[in-house]
């Protein structure tokens, strides 16, 4: 038996998605566990040598540090209005982003997948910061399709 110090955890939604965790260059990262990996470098260090590799933070992997309180580590996924209803309620009550596959009324109700820091969720509308659009938004429950509630926190709060 070996005991290790390390400086931070990164968590991945899906074991496809730790090989390209894993060979990101600088990152000193080793695979754990299926979904998780870690690294004797701090969560800064890491976070950086993933985005430089073309990893999304906010949708493959979390970066955590060791010891500090950590958000839940795994995306939830929810389809169909009363989940996805429960899922947001929960996102804004818990501060943590959402991605969305939403399906817009103009542009003949195309699809688009956003991230989303939620504010608020009334009147099955959801009022938030859209990170495709980098802009304030409000989405019409009946119009999302499928709702991932992400673990990572709220980078625009509320105005």
């Amino acid at each position: 038996m070996r005991v290790e110090g390390v400086g931070c955890v990164v968590v991945v939604g899906a074991p496809e998605a730790l090989h390209r965790v894993l060979t990101a260059p600088g990152a000193g990262l080793r695979g754990v566990a299926p979904t998780v990996a870690v690294s004797d470098k701090g969560p800064a260090a890491v976070s950086a040598a993933l985005r430089a590799a073309g990893v999304d933070l906010a949708a493959e992997a979390v970066v955590a540090e060791v010891g500090a309180p950590a958000l839940p580590l795994v995306a939830e996924e929810a389809v169909g209005p009363r989940a996805v209803r429960a899922l947001l309620e929960r996102a804004v009550e818990d501060g943590r982003q959402v991605r969305l596959r939403y399906f817009a009324s103009s542009r003949g109700g195309a699809a688009t997948d956003r991230v989303v820091d939620p504010w608020s969720f009334r009147d099955d509308l959801l009022r938030g910061w859209c990170h495709l659009r980098v802009d304030e938004r409000t989405f019409a429950l009946d119009r999302i399709g499928l709702a991932h509630l992400l673990p990572s926190p709220v980078d625009h709060p509320a105005p």
